[in-house]
């Protein structure tokens, strides 16, 4: 069975609203790179991919999920350091590919949150976080049980945006989860 993620297809905010435009690429991303501190290879920084949510198609939270079992190196690194970023990219939407940008170029917009993941144990986020992902990621439901997958968030504490030519914008989880994507 094919990953039938959905694509969010919205125009992306103006540069200029900085907030709305870093909740726009992480809710319409449907991946991206966790980095650890490496427990694994001696406390190198290692990038790992994860599929990943903020919510529903229609229904952003703003705060990235992750189905992750305790064999990925994501949760063995932070079991000593549970700070983590992950970074997501409209490169993966196909909103660059049709404007000629290449995935490097600021407007490119990427999004680097950091902030701490931890695994989700309120009952009512529970049920957020698993329709968050199984309606993006269908699969996941499928996957070998013996595996022991659980879901996850990040704790955001800071939120860094690209989206323009002129450097990153540091934004405050604050600014962040008052914008709309």
């Amino acid at each position: 069975m094919a990953n039938l993620a959905v694509t969010y297809s919205m125009q992306p905010p103006p540069f200029v609203q900085k907030a709305a435009m870093a909740r726009y690429v992480v809710h319409s991303t449907n991946w991206s790179v966790i980095s650890t501190i490496s427990r694994s290879f001696n406390g190198i920084p290692y990038g790992n991919v994860e599929s990943s949510s903020d919510g529903p198609i229609n229904n952003s939270s703003g705060i990235p999920y992750y189905y992750i079992s305790p064999l990925d190196f994501a949760l063995k690194d932070t079991k000593k350091h549970s700070q983590v970023t992950a970074t997501m990219s409209l490169s993966q939407t196909g909103y660059c590919f049709s404007k000629h940008y290449d995935p490097e170029d600021p407007r490119c917009a990427r999004v680097t949150v950091i902030g701490n993941l931890t695994k989700v144990t309120n009952s009512k986020e529970l049920q957020f976080s698993q329709y968050a992902l199984f309606s993006r990621h269908p699969i996941m439901k499928l996957w070998p049980k013996d595996h022991h997958f659980a879901f996850y968030k990040i704790k955001i504490t800071k939120v860094i945006l690209l989206d323009f030519f002129g450097g990153a914008n540091i934004l405050s989880p604050k600014a962040y989860f008052a914008a709309k994507p």
